[in-house]
């Protein structure tokens, strides 16, 4: 009877060692996955703000074309003489 407990206790004790190595293994995967997640979301940051900048580059090339100057004196008279006939103007 004796045999059968110390054999019960040392297949307990494996089961356990077993289980904490399963569970190391585990933890250091989840903490690798969450630093990928955060570099993945640094770099969809940076790839953002780059994307803004370029099309606030572009934005603003736009506007400084005659182009966009005379556009915008145009809906500016064409506002204001619809305001002097009493109606609102759509741009």
């Amino acid at each position: 009877e004796l045999g059968r407990l110390i054999a019960l206790q040392w297949a307990w004790e494996e089961l356990v060692h077993d289980l904490q190595r399963e569970r190391t293994a585990l933890a250091e995967r989840i903490q690798l996955t969450e630093q990928r997640a955060v570099q993945a979301s640094a770099a969809a940051a940076r790839e953002h703000a780059e994307r803004v900048s370029v099309l606030q580059a572009q934005l603003d090339a736009m506007r400084a074309t005659r182009a966009w100057q005379i556009a915008g004196r145009y809906w500016r008279v064409r506002n204001q003489l619809a305001a002097r006939r009493g109606r609102a103007a759509r741009p």
